[in-house]
């Protein structure tokens, strides 16, 4: 798919795939489910970056059709690497059920 360049697009965001307008409906109505669910948060282009300044970075979206649904397509590896930038938060480690055994014989080896 070939990105739809455009003239007046900051150094910090990404035109949509040229596809992705025929969806734009879908896509709306998707992302309006979604922020009903809490999986996003819709702010205004001055919200974004009062909220975010120069650490805002919008990636371009690409739509896939599949029978029945839509699958939206978040690049953020095109032009500024906005996947790289993604540091997990609030990350919780659980030992799996080898590191459980493991546990156990150790303490059962103390007594």
């Amino acid at each position: 798919m070939d990105l739809r360049r455009c003239g007046n697009v900051a150094a910090h965001e990404k035109s949509n795939y040229g596809k992705f307008a025929a969806h734009a409906a879908e896509v709306d109505k998707l992302f309006q489910e979604e922020a009903r669910w809490s999986w996003l948060v819709e702010l205004t282009d001055a919200e974004a970056k009062k909220r975010y300044g120069e650490e805002l970075f919008i990636a371009g979206l690409a739509v896939i059709k599949e029978p029945g649904k839509i699958r939206v397509v978040h690049d953020g590896t095109n032009g500024f690497h906005v996947n790289n930038r993604i540091r997990p938060k609030d990350q919780l480690r659980y030992p799996g059920a080898g590191e459980i055994r493991a546990m156990l014989r150790e303490k059962k080896a103390l007594g």
